[in-house]
């Protein structure tokens, strides 16, 4: 029962065991680069494997094939804060409030995918918008 309990917490097979390409893009919001924000790679479809994760930084991301997501179709998640000017008090601790304001169409609800190959993948530019689509 024990060996049922972890094989199911672990899932179909061992992550580093999977394929992986090393992804490379820009990202720009409203004809701007992306300052600060992270892109999320979420296996989709028949894709199995981890989720894999990355800064972007002035509009441009890169993960090496080690750490890069799993070949196949992935889901696309780009999300990105900023301050609001407000302060928050949270068990005594005042911090400066922040806010997701990347559109949900492109993270809790995104629309945006990728297919991984085995190897360097080039991925077309993630063009965000606020608005209308």
């Amino acid at each position: 029962m024990a060996a049922l309990t972890i094989g199911m917490l672990v899932g179909c097979g061992r992550s580093d065991s999977l394929p992986r390409g090393a992804v490379e893009g820009t990202v720009t919001f409203n004809g701007d680069p992306l300052a600060e924000g992270v892109i999320r790679f979420i296996p989709s479809g028949e894709t199995q494997g981890p989720m894999a994760e990355t800064a972007i930084r002035d509009g441009v991301f890169a993960m090496p094939k080690a750490s890069g997501p799993c070949v196949g179709t992935q889901r696309v998640e780009i999300l990105a804060f900023r301050k609001t000017g407000r302060k928050i008090v949270n068990e005594g601790v005042e911090n400066e409030e922040v806010e997701q304001f990347i559109p949900p169409r492109y993270n809790a609800s995104s629309e945006l995918s990728a297919t991984i190959k085995a190897g360097a993948n080039a991925l077309a530019p993630f063009v965000l918008a606020d608005g209308p689509r």
